[in-house]
């Protein structure tokens, strides 16, 4: 697909390994199954369906971020968009994000994480979104706008080079009202890192300086 390797891997398990790689000039477009199917913008990112029993559609998900926007210079957003594909009857109404791997490749160290729901208001976090463990690099998780919008942040961050892991324990809830107004489904799940602005990091630098002349 333009360059892409797209790779999809089936057993009677019912485990779906997808993966991507290559750049982001391409959308590429992932069955889930229980009703869903992924298209994803960007790259170097991996999504995983664990099989499962209670009608939920889990999923774990590997993203390595490396884009810069040249506007802002902040990190460029990874976003999966998830599409309803069978009727409503055949549809999991809550797809689960058990666990993650992220890796900070950006050249930036990240001072929080956003996790924000777009395109239809027929989904949202769960509030029990905010118990999955965001440790020891984050120490707080806050839901914002609607329960559409997940914050990580606190505690020290994640350093360019690290690997960061979610999910341990907890996990990120999306509840999807099927018989809302919205027919299929159409929702994307967009995830930005965040970095202090120019501003805040001046700011430091100029209270560190005065620190260190109070100092001598």
């Amino acid at each position: 697909m333009r360059g892409q390797n797209l790779k999809c891997i089936a057993s009677v398990g019912a485990i779906a390994l997808v993966s991507l790689a290559g750049t982001a000039s391409a959308d590429v477009i992932l069955p889930l199954g229980m009703g869903w199917e992924a298209v994803i913008t960007g790259s170097n990112v991996t999504l995983t369906v664990v099989p499962s029993t209670d009608g939920v559609l889990h999923l774990t998900k590997d993203a390595v971020f490396t884009e810069i926007d040249p506007f802002t210079g902040a990190p460029m957003p990874i976003t999966i968009m998830f599409r309803q594909v069978l009727p409503d009857n055949q549809t999991a109404s809550q797809i689960i994000i058990d666990s993650e791997m992220i890796m900070n490749l950006t050249g930036l160290n990240w001072d929080g994480f956003r996790q924000i729901l777009g395109l239809s208001n027929n989904v949202s976090f769960d509030p029990s979104s905010t118990g999955m463990s965001v440790g020891p690099e984050f120490t707080t998780n806050t839901l914002l706008n609607g329960n559409r919008e997940m914050l990580s942040n606190g505690g020290p961050g994640v350093a360019n080079g690290a690997m960061w892991m979610p999910g341990a324990t907890g996990a990120l809830v999306i509840n999807i009202n099927l018989a809302g107004q919205d027919s299929p489904v159409i929702f994307t799940l967009k995830e930005l890192p965040t970095v202090p602005t120019p501003g805040a990091v001046a700011l430091g630098a100029i209270g560190l300086a005065a620190m260190g002349r109070r100092r001598r």
